[in-house]
């Protein structure tokens, strides 16, 4: 299981590449139409920001295999 810190191209291809090989994921995204959109899709997503640590329990990071960060902030990184 993986979680995905941002679903711009960077996330997107991610997502893709994991779906191809059967992992499942969940992404944390700050733009609340693309987490409504995605929500809508099936895709599981949280809304908030990957800086906060009750976001990243909410998505699961404490249980994940792997999580990664597509988001083009350095400092956040």
């Amino acid at each position: 299981r993986a979680v995905i810190a941002g679903y711009g191209p960077v996330g997107r291809a991610c997502a893709d590449r994991l779906s191809l090989a059967g992992v499942a994921y969940t992404i944390v995204e700050l733009n609340s139409d693309t987490v409504r959109r995605q929500a809508l899709l099936g895709r599981s997503i949280v809304f908030g920001d990957v800086t906060n640590p009750e976001v990243l329990i909410s998505a699961g990071v404490p249980d994940a295999d792997a999580v990664l960060i597509t988001i083009p902030d350095e400092q956040a990184m």
